[in-house]
């Protein structure tokens, strides 16, 4: 996967870096976890404070494009819509509990 820092534009109004990029990849598409990822490590940006806005696939290319926004500090991201926060803390949540779920071993019982 190759990431492209198209425009890097830093808001000094909204306190926040709006960061637009390209990737290629091959294979199946990226998710925007693996997206912010890269992104952060990339730009030496911090995770929690980073959301990514939007992606849109290139049609019949194995590309997309995005935008996202990186802010200072977490009491600076009040201004991203709601639904960016809870997206990211139910991904968190499912994540942490399939960390905590604990497979029981499977017993067969055979009938002679």
């Amino acid at each position: 996967m190759d990431m492209k820092i198209t425009n890097n534009f830093e808001n000094k109004l909204l306190s926040r870096k709006e960061i637009t990029f390209q990737v290629i990849y091959s294979g199946k598409t990226p998710t925007k976890d693996d997206l912010k990822v890269m992104l952060c490590k990339t730009l030496n940006l911090s995770p929690s404070t980073t959301v990514i806005v939007n992606v849109s696939q290139v049609y019949g290319m194995m590309q997309s494009q995005g935008v996202a926004h990186s802010y200072a500090n977490e009491a600076d991201m009040g201004i991203e819509p709601k639904h960016f926060a809870k997206r990211d803390a139910k991904k968190a949540k499912s994540e942490s509990a399939e960390d905590k779920k604990i497979e029981a071993p499977k017993t067969e019982d055979k009938k002679e």
